[in-house]
């Protein structure tokens, strides 16, 4: 008989592996633990075919494209968020620091071909595997004291039914007390602009690569997709409690500390650091470096004046901009993985 699906099913997971090669599917290696933010577009599209005969009515439908594509988003753990960064950047290098590795992931132009794979349904009622994607974008960001958050999106070019689920490994364990627990808002040190910021509230960091979409769609089975660009966004929240946020705001606007016209080019220039640290020792201890070495500032706003006493905040934004010297941006994970992702 029928039943219904409970979409929190431990059945359910998300799922991405490395492939060797393109062309080649592999099982997933790495389980994002399911928390309801999968999404998931077949990205079937057509066009309408009027032909001689049928007169004002549609003859037949014509598939264009089959552009799978999805997202999805969690708690930043570890080793799952480390090997997904340096997929997604396309760049990763190990090196021994003490008895753990650190790996440096920065941005490659070179494609890394992945597997995406979801299940869904009791016993596998719904198992798709996604071959040839690519992480598309790749989102950090953190209120308060809340989880460290992640979510990436990804799209894929050849879709396939499998008879078969995986097992889940998810990284597991609670922050602060084990390797693989998800780092915490309280875990987090950052540098705003060459100082070190204490006050900050919220924080956010968004990455995506263009591709070209012509070569993408161009047929329904593509034989190779193309990396553009880089583009990455800045967001920050901090609490005014200095006067050197108060100068942040007008160095913005005013061009310097000590401006007082607005001035012609506004985009003043800055850097962020987000470091998190599990607080643990030796073995046990697990970081990760966000480091965007030039950040061009586009806005800055006050908290509006509310007559309850609501405690103010500065919120910039910005955009990530290349400086020459550096990468765009570095994300250093600390993980006892000895082989570069």
């Amino acid at each position: 008989m029928a039943y219904p699906r409970s979409t929190s099913s431990s059945a359910h997971y998300m799922a991405f592996g490395k492939q060797s090669v393109k062309g080649t599917g592999v099982a997933p290696t790495v389980f994002v633990p399911y928390q309801g933010s999968v999404d998931l577009d077949d990205g079937q599209d057509g066009s309408d075919v009027r032909e001689a005969g049928v007169g004002p009515y549609l003859a037949r439908k014509m598939k264009t494209k089959h552009d799978p594509n999805g997202a999805t988003g969690f708690a930043i753990r570890p080793k799952t968020f480390a090997q997904l960064a340096a997929w997604f950047l396309g760049n990763d290098a190990s090196v021994l620091n003490g008895s753990l590795y650190d790996h440096t992931a920065t941005p490659l132009e070179t494609n890394v071909p992945l597997t995406a794979e979801q299940a869904a349904g009791v016993t596998g009622d719904i198992i798709e595997r996604f071959t040839d994607c690519y992480l598309k974008s790749l989102t950090l960001s953190c209120k308060g004291n809340e989880d460290v958050m992640a979510k990436v999106g990804w799209f894929g070019l050849t879709p396939a039914w499998q008879a078969t689920a995986a097992t889940p490994a998810y990284e597991t364990g609670l922050s602060g007390s084990t390797p693989g627990g998800p780092y915490r808002g309280s875990e987090a040190a950052f540098t705003v602009d060459g100082s070190v910021a204490a006050n900050v509230a919220e924080w956010e960091i968004g990455l995506e690569w263009s591709y070209d979409e012509d070569l993408r769609l161009s047929k329904v089975t593509r034989g190779e997709t193309l990396k553009l660009e880089l583009t990455g966004s800045v967001k920050i929240k901090q609490l005014i409690d200095t006067n050197t946020v108060r100068d942040d705001y007008r160095k913005i606007i005013y061009g310097s500390t000590g401006g007082t016209v607005a001035i012609k080019n506004y985009f003043e220039t800055g850097a962020l650091i987000v470091a998190l640290d599990n607080g643990l020792t030796t073995t046990n201890q697990r970081t990760l470096t966000a480091t965007i070495p030039q950040i061009s500032w586009t806005k800055a706003t006050y908290s509006q004046l509310n007559p309850d006493g609501e405690t103010m905040y500065l919120e910039k934004e910005g955009q990530i901009t290349k400086a020459s010297a550096s990468a765009f941006v570095t994300m250093l994970s600390k993980t006892a993985d000895v082989a570069a992702y």
